[in-house]
């Protein structure tokens, strides 16, 4: 059985957004147990969302990551999914340099030997029809600019890429994360993908 993991941010995790503090969907419902429901014999998934996670910093985060990716064990397909809240968390919201930290990132991992392949996907973009801030509508457009700075990086590197945002994901009421519709379609798409390695 092949074994890929899905390392992202609280999409990947199942973060379902509420008045308050939020939570988080249930296995039903999140992409990557949907996923694992669909691939029930030729592929393990590994989910490794958490909220809030940016695109580590090489070399800064070297100590964590090694361990990490160690203990991971012999790994066909390594997914990233990042680059949301390096944008959203920043002061000046700035894809390019998103995109040099997610190729420093990239480059590191090349490196492992314990990961066959790199899977680098392009987030799907916020949807700033809901967003009411004006500030964050602006985040939103620089997010936007992702899936072009990674399928370029993707094709430099010699990875397999995909962009999740041409799956037009329907997004909460927040513009951020995935509805549980969302959740369905992306889980949908992840795998027609994956039919084809």
């Amino acid at each position: 059985m092949q074994r890929i993991v899905f390392f992202g941010d609280s999409n990947t995790y199942g973060y379902e957004p509420g008045e308050i503090y939020g939570g988080r969907y249930p296995l039903s419902v999140r992409w990557t147990d949907r996923l694992a429901e669909s691939f029930k014999d030729g592929w393990e998934i590994i989910s490794r969302g958490l909220n809030g996670r940016c695109i580590p910093g090489i070399p800064a985060d070297r100590n964590y990551m090694d361990p990490y990716l160690e203990n991971l064990g012999f790994i066909d397909v390594f997914a990233v999914m990042l680059g949301t809240n390096d944008v959203f968390l920043s002061y000046h919201p700035d894809a390019e340099a998103v995109g040099r930290k997610m190729e420093t990132f990239l480059t590191y991992l090349r490196d492992k030997k314990n990961l066959r392949e790199i899977l680098l996907i392009a987030p799907p973009a916020a949807g700033p029809e809901e967003m009411t801030d004006v500030r964050l509508r602006v985040y939103a457009e620089e997010a936007k600019k992702l899936p072009a700075e990674y399928r370029e990086i993707a094709e430099r590197q010699n990875i397999r890429f995909v962009d999740a945002d041409a799956w037009h994901i329907p997004m909460a009421y927040d513009g951020v994360h995935f509805s549980e519709e969302g959740h369905r379609i992306f889980a949908a798409e992840m795998k027609r993908y994956m039919d084809s390695f």
